[in-house]
C-alpha cells in the first residue's frame, strides 16, 4: 500500500497527486499504508474485505482461464521449476472465492427466510 496511487499515471505525472516519479511512494492518502476514500474517512475492514471480494468474484473466470492456460503450458514443457507448494495457490484461492460465494448466497437465503418468517408473524398479530 505504501507506493498506491488511486489515480492513474498518464503523461508524466499521477492523477491523484501530480507526483512525476512513477515508481516513487504513493500519494498522502497512502503513505502510512492505510487506503482512504477522502482525506477525514475511517478506513472500514468490512467494506474493503468486500469490495476485494466482489472484484475477485468479477475476475475469477479470467483469472481461471490464466491459470488453466499456464497450467496446461507448464505441462507440455515438463518444467516443473515452481515450488509444489506455490502451484496450488491460485487453486486454493478459487476454491476460498467459492466458499465465500457459497456462505454469501446462504446468509441471503437465511435473511430472506427471516425476513419472510417476520412478516408472516406480523400478519398473525394484526389479526
Amino acid at each position: 500500500l505504501c507506493s498506491y496511487h488511486p489515480g492513474v499515471f498518464r503523461g508524466d505525472k499521477w492523477s491523484c497527486c501530480h507526483l512525476k516519479d512513477k515508481a516513487g511512494l504513493g500519494c498522502d492518502k497512502t503513505r502510512h499504508g492505510v487506503t482512504l476514500r477522502e482525506w477525514n474517512d475511517p478506513l472500514d475492514p468490512d467494506l474493503e474485505a468486500q469490495l476485494i471480494f466482489q472484484h475477485l468474484l468479477a475476475i475469477q473466470e479470467v483469472m481461471r482461464e490464466k491459470y488453466e492456460e499456464l497450467s496446461v503450458l507448464e505441462k507440455n514443457e515438463k518444467h516443473q521449476s515452481e515450488d509444489p507448494e506455490n502451484a496450488d495457490r491460485p487453486f486454493r484461492l478459487f476454491q476460498i472465492l467459492h466458499d465465500l460465494e457459497e456462505m454469501y448466497q446462504k446468509e441471503v437465503s437465511r435473511s430472506t427466510d427471516m425476513a419472510q418468517q417476520n412478516q408472516n408473524h406480523l400478519v398473525e398479530l394484526q389479526t
